[in-house]
């Protein structure tokens, strides 16, 4: 297995982060598109948050900006495809269709966990699940021997930093009838979270290190 001993293969290293890229932008363009009326209507927009706001100032169309998703979405899987055809498992295909699907589930109808609630857990499962899954599987060549403690990081980053996006949106959110956690639980709790969730990943990791208590050596 390459993540095992094996040498390096650049086609799947380069692959690899072609998926990443390709799903990110679907992320970013297909949710711009689905809150294109939302972020219309948000008084408050920041860098991070609020949407890119090529629609809202129309520097793009609605059709255009959809038409990009669905072809990030499509290369997305090709990617994945293609690794597959290098020697890659099959369980790659699986989970690009889950990536995808996971952001259809947050953005749009019959689910858009965005508006219902959940939104949050999905972005965690997505960015801090499903990609650390894929980049190891195509390293690796399965998932066998992948380090399942890590998610005890993961998924606590990825889910303070979806609270870190949603907290500045929360007087517009509330306005749309978007029940994300910063809406649910109000800003300073939702703050309070944030941190949290982060304290807890930065603890895990000092554990998995095995930082001695000085944090200056490193125990076997």
């Amino acid at each position: 297995h390459r993540a095992r001993g094996g040498a390096l293969n650049g086609s799947v290293i380069g692959l690899t982060l072609l998926f990443g890229l390709f799903d990110q932008l679907y992320i970013v363009w297909a949710n711009d598109y689905a809150d294109r009326e939302h972020d219309a209507n948000n008084p408050h927009p920041t860098p991070f948050a609020g949407g890119s706001r090529v629609l809202v100032e129309g520097l793009l169309t609605p059709g255009a900006l959809k038409r990009a998703a669905i072809a990030a979405a499509a290369a997305a899987m090709v990617t994945a495809g293609a690794l597959v055809a290098l020697g890659g498992p099959a369980v790659l295909l699986a989970l690009a269709g889950v990536a995808i699907a996971l952001l259809w589930a947050y953005s749009f109808a019959p689910l858009r966990l965005s508006y219902r609630g959940g939104g949050e857990i999905l972005q965690a499962l997505g960015v801090g699940g499903v990609l650390p899954c894929f980049g190891y599987a195509a390293g690796a060549g399965d998932l066998a021997g992948f380090p399942w403690l890590l998610m005890l990081l993961f998924l606590p980053l990825e889910l303070g930093c979806a609270l870190a996006t949603t907290r500045p949106d929360e007087v517009a959110d509330r306005r749309a009838g978007k029940n994300t956690l910063a809406v649910l639980a109000g800003g300073t709790t939702a703050g309070v979270m944030m941190f949290g969730v982060h304290l807890v990943a930065i603890g895990w990791t000092i554990q998995w290190l095995g930082l001695n208590a000085s944090g200056l050596a490193v125990v076997a």
